[in-house]
């Protein structure tokens, strides 16, 4: 067991440290006074590790659910509370500040708007990316972190948000639970802001990697996802839309895997990846007492003549002031266009499902495109289309009525992340 003081004077060891780093900043001695706070974070992963220890302990020796429950709450609390001494000693990042929705919005505001650029290369975005990318395969945490900006912010597809602050921590537990990460990358088309503040970067992936507990192998293919750049101390990772890729495991140190294969086995439900248990399968129901799960698809009807659909979040603006997360701008930007927001696509398949919304089982295979045409008037009634949320869940939408340019449309979303809609 790691004695309550040692991580007392582990935590203030850190803060001393973070003090000193202040007083000697540009001194020949900053170097070494950043080893120390790296050597104190090492011996934090090791109070955490002893935490985990205690855990699994509990669940070998067969004590109740509610002790279980007990040290996975103890453990989320531990971990914030070394996270916030961490964050006073300097070796976590300040978190980012909370704009009331502004994280999510893809405007041109940047953190160091109107100082003077030096022009962004592609050459430059490309080393990035593969810089991210190799520094995860490396399990290099430090390595990371360099590459991402204070202001970092994304989500998760069980919408957990993930901030600067919480990278080290959910990428600590990532390299926990999977072991000889292998990324295979393209870089694609590279978008530049004009007064160089801020880039995009599409990049399309695939991933293997072993289950630590188990030997399993997990395999996602033809995955895509958005990286935003913007400047900082240099050109820095701020957000990414799209496909999941870092930072995957939860606050309880879990990671789901609801895509891909596992050992050459389509993953048809989601399973979760625990450092213990290694994969946990979901419980099967007795035969003799069979109870239909819960549906995961969820259906509705709304009407609006303009305004941004949110499907994630069943929020559909009948306006166009704007949500921040939205997967689609209806005709607010462009009239008689539907366009994509923060990744999200669609593709029109109503002459592929001339039966309607009801008659569709399985969506037809990504990609989609970025926008879609709208006719105008009762010539749209009828038409349904597929799409892809910015969080990468899956649905259809049908246009049943228009009336004095309203227009009433019914979906299905499926919320557990395959194209099934019954």
């Amino acid at each position: 067991m790691l004695p309550c003081t040692r991580i007392l004077s582990l935590l203030l060891l850190g803060l001393f440290l973070s003090a000193q780093l202040g007083a000697q900043e540009d001194t020949p001695d900053m170097a070494k006074a950043w080893q120390k706070v790296v050597e104190a974070g090492e011996r934090v992963r090791m109070a955490r590790k002893y935490l985990d220890r205690e855990q699994q302990k509990a669940a070998e020796e067969g004590y109740d659910r509610a002790y279980k429950k007990y040290w996975d709450l103890k453990k989320i609390t531990f971990h914030e509370f070394l996270d916030e001494n961490l964050l006073k000693a300097g070796l976590l990042g300040p978190p980012a500040t909370d704009t009331g929705g502004a994280d999510n919005d893809r405007s041109d505001k940047s953190p160091d708007a109107g100082a003077p650029r030096s022009p962004i290369l592609e050459e430059d975005l490309r080393r990035l990316v593969t810089s991210l990318f190799e520094s995860y395969e490396r399990e290099d945490v430090g390595g990371f972190m360099e590459y991402v900006h204070p202001s970092f912010n994304a989500r998760d597809r069980t919408g957990n948000d993930y901030r600067y602050s919480d990278l080290p921590r959910a990428l600590t537990d990532d390299f926990e639970i999977l072991e000889k990460v292998q990324f295979t990358v393209f870089v694609g088309q590279t978008t530049v802001q004009e007064d160089g503040a801020r880039a995009e970067t599409e990049v399309r992936w695939s991933r293997k990697a072993l289950v630590q507990t188990g030997g399993q192998e997990w395999e996602l293919l033809d995955q895509r996802s958005v990286f935003q750049f913007d400047r900082g101390s240099g050109l820095l990772l701020s957000r990414i839309f799209g496909d999941s890729i870092f930072g995957l495991a939860d606050r309880l140190g879990q990671i789901v895997a609801d895509r891909g294969t596992l050992d050459g086995q389509p993953i048809e439900e989601p399973l979760t990846l625990d450092r213990f248990q290694g994969v946990v399968q979901p419980e099967e129901q007795p035969i003799s007492e069979p109870t239909p799960a819960p549906s995961t698809i969820v259906e509705g009807t709304f009407s609006l003549q303009q305004g941004f659909l949110d499907f994630d979040a069943q929020n559909f603006d009948p306006g166009c002031s704007g949500i921040p997360d939205a997967d689609f701008d209806f005709q607010c930007a462009s009239p008689g266009w539907i366009d994509g927001k923060n990744g999200a696509e669609l593709m029109r398949i109503d002459p592929d499902f001339p039966g309607g919304l009801d008659t569709v089982v399985v969506l037809p295979d990504p990609p989609y495109n970025t926008n879609e045409n709208l006719g105008g008037g009762g010539g749209d009634i009828g038409k349904m289309f597929a799409y892809k949320t910015s969080q990468g869940l899956f649905g259809a939408f049908q246009i049943t009525n228009v009336a004095a340019a309203v227009y009433t449309i019914r979906f299905k979303h499926q919320k557990n992340g395959s194209k099934n809609l019954r």
